[in-house]
């Protein structure tokens, strides 16, 4: 996305009334910034879905503003297509993988950084966005702990885990990986990016996020013949730990819903649990994806 597009996006508002003009552009400036200026119909569908978990008029709107600016400025049918208008009277997508079918898709994967995206995305409950953004200095292999440092206004994932397999896997297999990748890319990821390398160098996943969907997708195909969205696996991991009793405070804090004010709140006056506690109340439920690799 360049200026050029928001200037024509203003342009084609004159004709909407002031205020409804004001909204569709706020909305759209928000989106642009939290995509990271790049629309994909994967990264769209899961933007709307993040929004609803938070509130159904914000979704609303800013599917709005997308759907406005894809049309007349973009002018992607794909992209206009690749995700609905939210209404708070609609059915919520009862699409969910069971543990079954989500081992069957980790198995199924080959490339270890696709491999270990999908792992830690079904174990952890985090945002598919979040953990594309993930630094390395985020996860703590050892303690098995994910503490990603980034807070928004309506959100902030206070700490995740993972299990002791996927633990294994990354240590022996990822890592190893993901650093010879930065080593034989560096010099060219320094000529493309220029002082922006260094944060590439940073990110737990330094590779083309499509090319990752793209793999686990493709192992989708193969052992369900079917797909089911990213995003799902969020739900997965909800819906899994509630059938395991872990309480669902614990489970909108590891997940993120809790609010930055509120989550404080909670810390200060309300929980008494240590990170060692919450990770056994995690082992107990016993999330594993690789158990059966």
């Amino acid at each position: 996305m360049t200026n050029e597009h928001t200037e024509k996006f203003k342009k084609i508002l004159r004709d909407k009334a002031p205020k409804t003009a004001s909204d569709r552009m706020r909305y759209l400036l928000r989106a642009l910034r939290d995509l990271n200026y790049e629309l994909s119909t994967d990264k769209l569908q899961e933007y709307i879905i993040d929004l609803k978990e938070q509130s159904i008029y914000v979704a609303e709107h800013t599917a709005k503003a997308l759907k406005l600016f894809i049309k007349h400025v973009i002018k992607d049918r794909n992209l206009y297509e690749s995700f609905k208008t939210p209404r708070a009277t609609e059915e919520v997508d009862k699409e969910i993988p069971s543990p079954a079918e989500v081992r069957a898709v980790a198995k199924a994967i080959n490339w270890p950084p696709a491999k270990a995206y999908y792992c830690l995305l079904a174990e952890s409950g985090l945002r598919p966005g979040e953990l594309f953004k993930l630094k390395i200095n985020e996860i703590d292999i050892e303690e098995r702990t994910i503490k990603p440092k980034r807070i928004t206004e309506t959100k902030r994932a206070y700490i995740a885990f993972f299990s002791k397999p996927l633990q294994k896997y990354l240590k022996e297999v990822y890592l190893p990986y993901r650093e010879e990748f930065i080593n034989k890319y560096a010099e060219t990821m320094k000529y493309l990016l220029g002082s922006r390398a260094e944060e590439w160098k940073q990110l737990l996943f330094p590779f083309k996020e499509s090319t990752i969907r793209a793999t686990i997708y493709d192992a989708m195909d193969k052992v369900l013949g079917r797909r089911f969205k990213l995003y799902g696996l969020r739900t997965f991991f909800a819906t899994y730990m509630s059938i395991k009793k872990v309480p669902g405070q614990i489970i909108d804090i590891i997940q993120g819903r809790e609010p930055p004010k509120q989550f404080k709140i909670l810390v200060k006056h309300y929980l008494a649990f240590t990170i060692e506690e919450l990770r056994k109340i995690y082992d107990k439920a016993n999330l594993t994806t690789l158990e059966n690799n």
